[in-house]
């Protein structure tokens, strides 16, 4: 069977490692953490400030402020911080999340890089899923490639297929696909090579490079620029034709379709977000009133530890938010876990619910404070702080593609703030 992203057996591993107590023999924790030399067997690194310089055989799994990584590791590595930098020879599945990342050298197997800024000019030998708000991919690729960000820039050379999606994406001069390539965005450039088919939709797109097979696009302003070659058919759907330069060459059959289709499906998009976004926001409220009201304590204190510990935090609750998912369909595929499948199913939803809303609650604590108010009084007053946390993250996740980072950011804070929390109680209860 193909491996997809990381194994639920390296899940399992960073689940057991954030869960086990600071004083494992397994587990290195500290302000910094320089690891060098040879290290036998899976390593686990925890600090602000974390170096990994060794050969590793095993696995690598390290969180932390600021993480540089330059090793040799010949499993999975998976690394979460504020700035990562990662680097040499990985001979299985790559997982990095980090404010700010940077990928280079070989990843034998699989690739998933999440980060606000993302650079990868990593050669990897599966597939690689990039998400980030600013996202540049180079080097070489021999599976699939998929992007979502903000801002895309890939001059990446794509044995397989390639998914981009964005606000901005620009394929650049020198990258190639050589499978299929689809692109999705409020604007699209493609400036490089696509073997075979590439179909576009976005608001306005331009065409500067070469595609041997057929061009599908779909938007309000189209421009084949004179640089351009489509040796295929060129069918696309518009408001208006398209502006095709005298000097660019196409091949193959034009075929045009004039439609407003793309500027109704925005209105509609937004009504439908707007309804869903009041809905929601109604809902988290409540909840909210019945979490405070019912837990106020254990609900303050996890919104305060993320503020006190992030990224133990981080790491946990991403942990959690990714292995439950995946014990949930093992327990599913063993039939005679179905009931307790089920159950985990709906813990699982009210841990998620939770996790945002101790999200929002910290967001509101730190806007309250820095207006000199208290947050922790009366319930009303907890409500309009957990409300105007729930605003602003609302309004972060609004942030088209970088807002989906946002979420997963929040609901891994939430979620590990929880759980330390628990923790921490039945440590003082026992």
């Amino acid at each position: 069977m193909k491996k997809v992203g990381v194994s639920w057996i390296t899940v399992t591993v960073l689940l057991v490692a954030a869960l086990s107590p600071s004083h494992a023999p397994a587990m290195e924790r500290d302000e910094r953490v320089v690891k060098t030399g040879q290290h036998t067997g899976d390593l686990f690194a925890r600090g602000d400030d974390v170096t990994v310089l060794a050969q590793i055989e095993g696995k690598l799994i390290a969180m932390g402020g600021d993480i540089k990584v330059r090793a040799e590791v010949t499993e999975d590595v998976i690394v979460l911080g504020g700035e990562l930098e990662l680097g040499e020879e990985i001979g299985g599945d790559v997982l990095a999340a980090a404010g700010y990342v940077e990928t280079s050298g070989r990843i034998a197997g699989d690739a998933t890089v999440l980060g606000g800024r993302v650079i990868v000019v990593a050669d990897v030998a599966g597939d690689s899923l990039v998400a980030g708000g600013s996202v540049d991919t180079d080097g070489r690729v021999s599976g699939k490639l998929r992007i979502i960000g903000g801002k895309i820039d890939s001059g990446a050379v794509v044995e397989g297929d390639l998914l981009a999606a964005g606000g901005k994406v620009v394929l650049l001069e020198g990258s190639t696909v050589h499978g299929n390539a689809w692109v999705a965005g409020g604007s699209a450039r493609v400036s490089g090579t696509v073997s075979g088919e590439l179909r576009v939709a976005a608001r306005r797109v331009e065409i500067a490079g070469e595609v041997l097979g057929r061009v599908l696009i779909d938007a309000v302003e189209v421009e084949i620029l004179p640089t351009a070659v489509i040796r295929g058919d060129f069918l696309y759907r518009s408001a208006a034709e398209a502006d095709i330069h005298p000097e660019a060459q196409v091949l193959g059959d034009i075929m045009f379709e004039r439609s407003e289709t793309p500027h109704r499906v925005v209105g509609w998009w937004f009504a439908a977000a707007g309804l869903a976004g009041l809905a929601v926001f109604g809902g988290l409220i409540l909840l909210g009133a019945v979490l405070l009201s019912v837990f106020p304590n254990v609900s303050l204190s996890a919104a305060r530890t993320i503020g006190g510990r992030p990224w133990p935090a981080l790491g946990l609750g991403f942990a959690v938010l990714v292995a439950c998912p995946v014990l949930i369909l093992i327990l599913m595929a063993t039939v005679i876990g179905i009931p307790l499948a089920i159950f985990l199913i709906a813990l699982y939803v009210a841990a998620v619910l939770s996790a945002l809303l101790v999200a929002a609650l910290a967001i509101g604590l730190r806007g309250a404070r820095l207006f000199r108010r208290a947050g922790d009084g009366a319930l009303w007053k907890r409500l309009l702080v957990l409300a105007g946390g729930l605003l602003a993250l609302g309004l972060l996740i609004l942030i088209p593609f970088f807002g989906v980072l946002v979420l997963l950011a929040a609901l891994a804070f939430g979620l590990g703030a929880l759980l330390l929390q628990s923790r921490a109680a039945v440590g003082a209860s026992s």
